[in-house]
């Protein structure tokens, strides 16, 4: 799926189906991760399957989070601009007839809980993005010692 293929999902809201869409990638950054749990990658030919594996899942996961930053970050400051001028419109009145103030902090956090699902996508697709990185690292120094160790043999 490309950028633009997945910011349909965010702009048709559809981040259920997203996240749906996210369990084959995350069940291949899972599965890479039990083979190195089980020491199950050994040759160089594993080590390199793995890491395509990893940097392909890493960069469309790249995409849904840097999307869904954004839409969080615009849709908390819509909703929150759209309860302010709401107010502005429709100001509440206390029973002795005094308007009451806009409570700031109020607006703020039910913007905020109106975002929270592109919060919870972002935090999750953040976590898998995190373990693509650290088990690159860790494919990257076996590597190095396939290649330390292929050089020992040459040179013995």
């Amino acid at each position: 799926m490309n950028f633009m293929e997945t910011e349909d999902y965010f702009k048709e809201n559809r981040l259920d189906e997203l996240l749906k869409e996210c369990l084959e990638t995350f069940d291949k950054v899972n599965n890479v991760i039990e083979q190195l749990k089980g020491a199950k990658v050994n040759t160089p030919s594993q080590v390199k399957e793995n890491l395509q594996i990893l940097g392909g899942c890493s960069g469309y996961l790249t995409d849904i989070f840097v999307l869904a930053k954004l839409y969080e970050e615009d849709y908390e400051t819509q909703k929150f601009n759209e309860l302010r001028i709401e107010y502005e419109k429709n100001p509440i009145v206390d029973n002795k007839g005094n308007v009451k103030s806009f409570v700031q902090g109020t607006a703020e956090k039910e913007a905020f809980e109106y975002v929270a699902i592109y919060r919870r996508l972002r935090s999750i697709v953040q976590g898998y993005i995190g373990k693509c990185s650290s088990n690159i690292g860790v494919l990257q120094s076996m590597s190095k010692c396939f290649v330390s160790e292929r050089t020992l043999n040459e040179i013995i």
